[in-house]
C-alpha cells in the first residue's frame, strides 16, 4: 500500500510539476513564443521546428498545439503552417524522455530538487513578474524530480510482485492490449510526459519488458490528442481541422511505430548488444524519439496532400475564398481587419488565375471558369458584408489605413468582374491578332500571382506597372493605328468598334490588376496613383 501511494504521488508530482513549469515558461517566454509561432511558421519545415523548439522549451506538447489551434482559429496561421507546427510538437515532446532517462536514474534526485524547490518558492514571493516566474519554472522543474525520484521508490516495492508475466504478454494481441492502457493512462492523468516517465520508471526497474513499455508509449502518443480534439470543440473550421489532423497524425505514427518496433529492437540489438537489458530505458527513450521524427519525414513531404484530405473531411460550410471571415473574430477588430486582407488576396488570386485560363490558348473548360467568377463575385459581395460589422470607432481609428486599402481592393475588384463578365469584348481581345502580344504580356503578369510568395506579387504588379503604361501611353496612337487599318482593310463599322473595344477592355483590365496588386503589396492604404475612370464604361453597371 505504502508503494502504491508513493507511485501515486510521484505521478501526481510529476503533473503538477509540468503544469507548474510550463506555466513559469509562459509567463516568462509566452507572448515571445506566440510571436515566435506566428514570425517563424512561414512553411511546414519553419513550423516543424519552430513547433519541436517551442515545446522542447515549455516541456508541454499539448499546450503548443492549443497555441497552433487557438492561431488558426484567430486566423494568424493557416492551416496547412499550422499543420507543421503538430509535427513538431510530437518531437518536442519526446524532450522530457531524455531528461528522466539521462537524469532520473544517474543522479540522487531529491538531494538536487529540495533546495531547487526552496529557492523557486522564494522567488516567487518576490513581486516581479519575471523572478516570479523564474520560481514557477525552478519549483515546477524540481517537483518533476521529485516525482520521478517517487515512481522510482514506489515501484521498486513492486519489484518483485508487478513482473513482466503480470501485463499482457509481449504478442501482437498483447501489444495491442499495452497500446490500449497507454491511450488509458493519458486520458485519465491528461499528459503523456507523464505516463512516458511513468513507463521509463517501471522499464528501468524491471516491472515490464521494454517491448511492453514501448507499446505503452505507442499508445500515449496517440491518446495525447484528446487535447486538441478538447480544444478544437466550438471553433472555426480550420481550428477544428487543426484538431483532426493531429488526431489523424498520431494515428498514422501510432500504428507504423506499432508495426516498426519489432525491427527497432532486432536493429537496436545488433548495434548496441545487451542495451536493452542494461539500458532499456535509453533503448525506450530513443525509440520514442526516433518514430515521431520518422513520421515527420515521412508526412512532410505530402502535407500538401495531407491537408486536402483534412479539408475533405471537414469541408468549407460556405464559399472558400471567404472561410476565413468567421462571425466570431468580429470579437477582435484587428484580427478581424487582418483576415478581411487575407480574404481579398485569395479572392485577387482567384479571379486573376481565372482571367489567365480564359485568356489562354488552349481554353478547355470555360463553363468552368464562368463558374468561377461567379464564386468570386459572391465572395466579393461577402466580404463587403463583413467589413461593414467592422464598425467599432476605436477600431476603425486605429485600423483606418487598412480599412481604406480593403474598400479600394473591393472597388478594383468589382469593376474587374464586370469588365471580364463582357464576353464580347474578352472573345474579341482573345482573337485579334493584333493584341495577342497584350494578351500574352497580361496572361504573364496575372499568372506570378498565384504563389504564396510575396516577392511574385510583386513581380506581377512590376509586369502590369509596365503594360498598362504602355497601353495608357499609346492609347490614341494604337486607335488611329486600329481605325486606319481598319479602313484601308475595308472593315465594317462594327468590326471596327470591336476592335477598339477589345482595346478599352485590355487597357481597363491591366489598369484594375494594376491597382489591386498595389493596394495588396502597399502597406497602409496609399491611394497614390488612384486616377479617376473618365473612359470607364463600368459606372452604370456597379451598385455597392
Amino acid at each position: 500500500m505504502n508503494g502504491l501511494l508513493e507511485v501515486l504521488g510521484g505521478a501526481g508530482l510529476f503533473i503538477l510539476g509540468m503544469n507548474v513549469m510550463s506555466d513559469g515558461l509562459n509567463r516568462l517566454a509566452g507572448e515571445t513564443m506566440r510571436r515566435t509561432i506566428g514570425s517563424f511558421t512561414r512553411t511546414p519545415l519553419t513550423g516543424t521546428l519552430t513547433g519541436t523548439v517551442v515545446t522542447a522549451l515549455i516541456q508541454s506538447s499539448g499546450a503548443t498545439v492549443v497555441m497552433a489551434i487557438g492561431f488558426v482559429g484567430a486566423g494568424l496561421l493557416t492551416f496547412p503552417q499550422a499543420l507543421g507546427v503538430i509535427f513538431g510538437a510530437n518531437i518536442g515532446t519526446t524532450f522530457t524522455g531524455w531528461i528522466v532517462a539521462l537524469l532520473g536514474f544517474t543522479l540522487d534526485l531529491k538531494l538536487i530538487a529540495m533546495p531547487l524547490l526552496f529557492i523557486g518558492a522564494l522567488m516567487r514571493l518576490i513581486k516581479n513578474q519575471k523572478i516570479t516566474a523564474i520560481g514557477y519554472a525552478i519549483s515546477g522543474f524540481a517537483a518533476i524530480f521529485i516525482g520521478i525520484a517517487m515512481l522510482q521508490s514506489g515501484m521498486e516495492a513492486y519489484r518483485d510482485i508487478l513482473t513482466p508475466k503480470n501485463f499482457p504478454e509481449d504478442t501482437l494481441s498483447g501489444r495491442f492490449l499495452l497500446l490500449l492502457l497507454g491511450v488509458a493512462i493519458t486520458l485519465i492523468t491528461q499528459s503523456s510526459s507523464a505516463g512516458v516517465a511513468a513507463a521509463i520508471t517501471a522499464v528501468h526497474v524491471g516491472n515490464i519488458s521494454l517491448p511492453q513499455a514501448a507499446a505503452m508509449v505507442i499508445g500515449m502518443d496517440i491518446g495525447t490528442t484528446n487535447i486538441a480534439l478538447i480544444a478544437s470543440i466550438g471553433s472555426n473550421v480550420n481550428a477544428r481541422r487543426t484538431g483532426l489532423s493531429h488526431v489523424i497524425y498520431n494515428l498514422f505514427t501510432g500504428l507504423g511505430s506499432f508495426f516498426f518496433l519489432p525491427f527497432y529492437l532486432q536493429l537496436a540489438e545488433y548495434l548496441f548488444p545487451n542495451s536493452g537489458t542494461n539500458s532499456p530505458e535509453l533503448v525506450l527513450v530513443a525509440f520514442h524519439t526516433l518514430f515521431n521524427t520518422l513520421g515527420v519525414l515521412l508526412v512532410l513531404p505530402f502535407t500538401q496532400p495531407f491537408a486536402k484530405l483534412i479539408i475533405w473531411f471537414i469541408p468549407p460550410r460556405k464559399n472558400p475564398l471567404t472561410e476565413r471571415l468567421e462571425p466570431s473574430l468580429l470579437k477582435n477588430p484587428p484580427v478581424a481587419m487582418e483576415n478581411v486582407l487575407r480574404a481579398l488576396r485569395e479572392i485577387s488570386q482567384a479571379l486573376f488565375v481565372t482571367l489567365v485560363e480564359l485568356l489562354a490558348k488552349n481554353r478547355d473548360n470555360v463553363a468552368g471558369s464562368w463558374s468561377k467568377i461567379d464564386d468570386v463575385e459572391s465572395a466579393i459581395g461577402d466580404v463587403r458584408l463583413y467589413l461593414n460589422q467592422i464598425n467599432d470607432p476605436i477600431a476603425v481609428q486605429k485600423g483606418f489605413q487598412q480599412k481604406v486599402k480593403a474598400v479600394h481592393i473591393l472597388d478594383h475588384l468589382s469593376r474587374l468582374v464586370v469588365r471580364v463578365r463582357k464576353h464580347d469584348r474578352l472573345e474579341s481581345a482573345w482573337s485579334k491578332a493584333e493584341y495577342r502580344e497584350f494578351v500574352g504580356r497580361l496572361r504573364s503578369a496575372l499568372e506570378m500571382t498565384g504563389g504564396e510568395d510575396s516577392q511574385d506579387l510583386l513581380n506581377s504588379h512590376r509586369e502590369l506597372t509596365l503594360l498598362s503604361a504602355q497601353l495608357h501611353q499609346q492609347n490614341n496612337f494604337l486607335r488611329r493605328e486600329q481605325i486606319e487599318r481598319g479602313i484601308v482593310d475595308l472593315a465594317s463599322v462594327d468590326e471596327l468598334t470591336q476592335r477598339l473595344d477589345a482595346l478599352r477592355w485590355l487597357q481597363r483590365v491591366a489598369y484594375h490588376a494594376l491597382r489591386i496588386t498595389h493596394h495588396l503589396t502597399t502597406p497602409g492604404g496609399d491611394p497614390s496613383n488612384e486616377m479617376m475612370d473618365q473612359d470607364d464604361d463600368d459606372h452604370d453597371a456597379i451598385t455597392h
